[in-house]
């Protein structure tokens, strides 16, 4: 079976057969808009975006054809049989070292739109936001708390908690990682390390602005960074991927960094690289541990 893996994180390498997506909602994919963001950071919000997307539901990505063409009696998407659940269209303008966000979801079948509207000052902070939002729509079909009771555009308010305030002292200690990563330790200075699953050990360096928490790898790559990946993969990345990093905000009184982790991506087949896609991301979480 023909396998495709996007998003590579450290150890964590997700393929998913097409069979396993069978189950889920039909989602069409209408468009992503960025206004005033740099290309690295739009690549970013977009991988995260349909990283969630995926999985919640099957993506489709059509070619400017009108949502009202669609109905339970038509032949489906473009001719395949396929009649999506939801529409999804997102857009992101930084101004004013602000990025507003609208993320619209629509129902194809009750006709009902679903829409959430904000202002972060980080994209982990974005990102993190967003997610509660699609998930609360795709997963249940409704938003859990609206703004308007006009029918058919309903506008979210997400129940994601408030970030706290970082500094370093809070953020100095030993955090279990997540996907690939045991151990972080973080120290004074803006040092740190990691011992990754397969063993080896990654400085680290870190800076906190924007009560965000920005930690960057500080050592050459090595193949053992991208365990389990084929070696043929692994030694391409080694040698052309951009270094890992991460952007964190705090929560939970100090006990859990919580944002997204940004790496170069390898789509391959078998062993052989298909495309490199830099600034690829996904949520991440890491643990402090007690004392």
């Amino acid at each position: 079976m023909k396998r495709i893996l996007l998003g590579l994180i450290i150890s964590l390498f997700l393929i998913l057969p097409v069979s396993a997506q069978n189950r889920k909602p039909v989602i069409r994919v209408d468009a992503f808009s960025f206004e005033g963001l740099g290309p690295q950071e739009s690549q970013i919000i977009k991988t995260l975006f349909q990283s969630y997307l995926g999985n919640l539901g099957t993506l489709i990505y059509p070619d400017n054809q009108d949502l009202r063409a669609y109905s339970e009696e038509d032949e489906g998407f473009a001719g395949t049989g396929i009649i999506p659940d939801f529409t999804f269209s997102a857009q992101v303008v930084f101004d004013h070292n602000t990025r507003y966000v609208r993320v619209t979801v629509g129902d194809i079948r009750s006709g009902e739109i679903s829409s959430f509207s904000s202002a972060y000052r980080t994209t982990g902070e974005l990102i993190l936001r967003s997610r509660a939002f699609m998930e609360s729509i795709l997963a249940s079909g409704a938003p859990t708390e609206t703004l308007s009771s006009v029918p058919g555009n309903a506008a979210y308010v997400s129940q994601e908690p408030a970030a706290e305030q970082i500094n370093e002292q809070k953020i100095i200690g030993t955090w279990r990682g997540d996907q690939g990563i045991e151990i972080a330790r973080l120290q004074r200075g803006g040092r740190g390390s990691a011992v990754l699953s397969s063993g080896v050990q990654m400085e680290l360096i870190y800076t906190i602005a924007d009560n965000t928490l920005y930690v960057t790898q500080n050592s050459a790559n090595q193949e053992r960074y991208y365990h389990p990946l084929p070696y043929p993969v692994a030694r391409i990345l080694t040698a052309e991927a951009e270094p890992m990093r991460w952007e964190f905000l705090l929560y939970d009184n100090g006990a859990v960094l919580r944002g997204i982790q940004i790496i170069t991506a390898a789509r391959y087949e078998g062993q052989k690289v298909l495309e490199l896609v830099p600034n690829s991301a996904r949520e991440s979480a890491w643990v402090k541990t007690i004392r």
